[in-house]
Parts: structure tokens; C-alpha cells; sequence
């Protein structure tokens, strides 16, 4: 019997550690076509409070491509990166950051400045606890030229399973990814901000016309 219970135990504890993961998100999908303009990338964990992700360094790789018939080079990174994360009070690693401007390297894969390289970290003995309670800490922020892209050209911006991205705790163990770290997020070129108004304003214009009684209906 209590060996039986033993088992339960175990179990729960290894579905508990193989549940727990870093998540890597976006925010900002839109950027302006023909201009510039920057993506956050944050960091979390679905860990639970008593046994949080401890994070204390991180090399992460991103690289950017075209979606269909979006013209190669429309989008890249600039080169070389502000790094403005690094006075936010929301990085992940601020006031506790061994890194020096630039963090990262911008290089060309398949296409102009699609391909970044990057991290940083704590001193010896520092970890940021991350766990299911906290909300999502910065870790990039991105500077992206646009001024190739159309309105409409969509992109997709995407961390790499590959040898260049890992996190680990103070004792460089690496941490769990979740899945959805690695998917794709799409950014789409759309129109600067006046242009936007200009067209809502030439739409309300058109539909106020349109409503206008022609002058031969009131003709008798």
C-alpha cells in the first residue's frame, strides 16, 4: 500500500515538472509599411509558484521571413539593435543585467539583416524566479525596418529550436520550452497613422454622400 502511494507521489511530482516551461510571446503585430517600428518579446513560465523557472541567462536566435508573396528583405532587423529593454523597468534581467549594448548580432541567412543572435544574464548567484502568478517580463525589444514592405506584406518572426537558443538557471541547467515558444508570429505592413485617418475620413465622405437625396427627387 505504501508503496502504491509512493508511486502516486512520483508521479505527480515528474507530471508537475514535465507541465512546467518557459513561454516565449509577442506584442505588437503590426508595423509600418515603408517605415520602422519594434517588437516586444516576452518571457514567462506556466511553472507554479513553489517551484518557479529560475532564469539566469539566455542565448536566444530569431529570424525573420517573408509570407507568400511578401517581396524577401521587406523586413529586417536594424542593424545594430537599440536594446532599449534594457531601461525598461519590466526586462526580465533590469538592474541585474552583465550585458553591454549591442546584445546581439544581426546577420543575413536567406534574406538582408533576417537573422538575429543575442542575450544576457545575471551575475554568478542571481536567478529571476518566473511562474504561472507572475505576468510576462520584457526580453527583446526589436528595432525592424519596414521601409522595402508594402501595406499588406506580412512576415513571420519566429525563435529557433535550434543550437542558438537556451535559457538556464545559476547552475547553467537549461530550462523546458513550451511548444508555442517556437511558433511563428505574424506582422503585417500596414498604412502610417495619417494615412489611416485620410482614408476613414474619404470613407465617411463617400457613405455621406451616398446618403444625400440626388436633386431630381425633389424635382415634381
Amino acid at each position: 500500500m505504501m508503496r502504491a502511494l509512493y508511486f502516486v507521489v512520483a508521479m505527480c511530482v515528474l507530471s508537475h515538472s514535465a507541465t512546467a516551461a518557459i513561454i516565449v510571446s509577442y506584442v505588437g503585430s503590426n508595423i509600418t509599411a515603408g517605415g520602422f517600428g519594434t517588437v516586444d518579446v516576452m518571457v514567462s513560465s506556466n511553472a507554479s509558484s513553489g517551484t518557479p523557472d529560475n532564469l539566469a541567462f539566455v542565448a536566444a536566435h530569431f529570424r525573420i521571413a517573408p509570407i507568400g508573396s511578401s517581396p524577401a528583405g521587406g523586413l529586417q532587423f536594424v542593424d545594430p539593435q537599440g536594446d532599449s529593454q534594457l531601461t525598461d523597468p519590466n526586462y526580465v534581467f533590469f538592474g541585474n543585467s552583465t550585458g553591454t549594448s549591442p546584445l546581439g548580432v544581426v546577420s543575413s541567412f536567406a534574406n538582408p539583416n533576417d537573422d538575429y543572435a543575442g542575450g544576457d544574464g545575471t551575475p554568478l548567484g542571481v536567478e529571476i524566479p518566473l511562474h504561472s502568478g507572475l505576468s510576462p517580463y520584457l526580453l527583446f525589444r526589436f528595432n525592424l525596418d519596414a521601409t522595402l514592405s508594402n501595406v499588406g506584406d506580412q512576415y513571420e518572426l519566429k525563435l529557433l529550436n535550434d543550437g542558438g537558443t537556451d535559457f538556464w538557471d545559476d547552475a547553467t541547467n537549461s530550462l523546458a520550452f513550451s511548444p508555442v515558444s517556437y511558433a511563428p508570429f505574424t506582422l503585417t505592413a500596414v498604412p502610417e497613422p495619417s494615412t489611416f485617418a485620410l482614408m476613414a475620413l474619404g470613407s465617411a465622405f463617400y457613405y455621406f454622400r451616398r446618403r444625400q437625396p440626388s436633386n431630381a427627387s425633389h424635382l415634381v
